[in-house]
């Protein structure tokens, strides 16, 4: 789980990872978007990065939870091109966490597939 900061360059960090993470997301993979290449996009050290987070999966956590503390946040009725718009943020966040669980899923069914069929096992 990533950290929850209230030292406002803490704060501002783990908002140039996000963005970087999902920079690098329009061009390439998520399963091949490295620690290295998200610290790199976002000007920061890797350092930074693991005092902030413990894995790219937490990125992905702390945008949705940005996105979910937006709207309970959101003053009066939002209008109706808000709220579109943040259905779309979510839709795309979900389908990026979907084809997480996917590749997980996929990897854990070959290792686990590697495990059980090798002659150790046996």
């Amino acid at each position: 789980m990533y950290k929850i900061q209230t030292n406002s360059l803490a704060i501002k960090s783990q908002n140039w990872i996000a963005n970087a993470l999902l920079k690098l997301m329009e061009s390439h993979p998520y399963k091949d978007i490295t620690v290295t290449q998200i610290c790199h996009k976002a000007n920061l050290v890797r350092k930074t990065f693991y005092r902030n987070f413990d894995s790219k999966e937490d990125i992905l956590h702390f945008i949705l939870d940005n996105l979910f503390n937006d709207l309970k946040k959101s003053s009066g009725e939002p209008t109706y091109i808000e709220l579109l718009d943040k259905i779309d943020k979510l839709e795309t966040q979900l389908e990026i966490q979907s084809n997480l669980i996917e590749q997980y899923e996929e990897y854990n069914d070959a290792r686990m597939g590697k495990y059980f069929n090798s002659e150790d096992f046996l």
